[in-house]
């Protein structure tokens, strides 16, 4: 089963969404869009099987920043204006997004490790979302040498391996953002391209990976530099999945969330 995003185009690319027993990764810098997916896609947990949704409850664990709860407001009562048939209110949406926070790795494990069980346990979850992975587990910021280095992988291993075991016993997706680090690629006086923070450790724990990128591309891969002047669009990229073949779509950012580019 799959809990489609609402937006075609992308959902065409996932094969129908994110799927269920799985981890899925999107990757991107500040600003592309990676939080506003997954706000969206707490609310779309919540709608009914017939139209991709798992019509259960979602959890978000917040990393970095304030709670983006006007932003998630914003799209529940947008959500509850197109179907009055599900929502009275906006109210009756937000009522079944539970909200954790941890800022350091340590409350990362505790919340993963210890809590999340429990709390899927007692509730009907259909929806882990994870923003950021990256923010309290930078290996530059943390981990300053190879014995802290090896720590850092273990327990990105050991987070992702839980958030695994989690979705596929409660039968749902996960949903983890992650920031990008530059990778220099020629000389010192040339334009650095994106890839994901936290390296192989990371990539070995998650089984799809999407980067969202703030314009349309020039160049493949995971490196890629952007055009200008594109406005709300982004262009999301399927780096790797053992469901769907690589490929691309465009998105734009709306006040009602993201939507297929030619809505726009």
């Amino acid at each position: 089963r799959v809990v489609g995003t609402g937006v075609d185009a992308l959902d065409g690319l996932l094969r129908g969404g994110f799927p269920s027993g799985s981890v899925s990764e999107v990757c991107g810098e500040a600003g592309a869009g990676k939080t506003q997916l997954l706000l969206q896609m707490l609310i779309r947990a919540q709608i009914p099987l017939s139209d991709k949704g798992h019509r259960r409850k979602s959890v978000y664990i917040c990393t970095e920043g304030d709670l983006p709860i006007a932003r998630l407001s914003t799209l529940a009562q947008a959500t509850a204006n197109n179907r009055p048939d599900l929502f009275s209110t906006a109210d009756d949406v937000l009522a079944n997004i539970y909200i954790e926070r941890a800022s350091t790795p340590e409350e990362v494990q505790v919340v993963i490790v210890d809590r999340l069980p429990k709390l899927m346990a007692s509730h009907d979850i259909g929806l882990i979302a994870l923003d950021s992975i990256a923010a309290p587990i930078r290996y530059e910021q943390a981990f300053s040498n190879r014995e802290d280095s090896k720590r850092g992988a273990d327990l990105l291993l050991r987070i992702g391996g839980r958030l695994k075991t989690l979705c596929h016993v409660h039968m749902c997706p996960c949903i983890v953002s992650n920031q990008v680090t530059d990778l220099v690629t020629g000389t010192l006086f040339q334009t650095s391209s994106k890839i994901p923070a936290l390296g192989l450790a990371w990539a070995h724990a998650v089984n799809t990976r999407l980067f969202l990128f703030r314009a349309p591309q020039t160049q493949g891969g995971e490196g890629c530099e952007l055009r200008e002047g594109s406005g709300g669009v982004r262009e999301m990229r399927l780096v790797w999945s053992p469901w769907a073949a690589g490929g691309s779509c465009l998105l734009r950012i709306t006040g009602e969330g993201l939507q297929d580019a030619e809505e726009g």
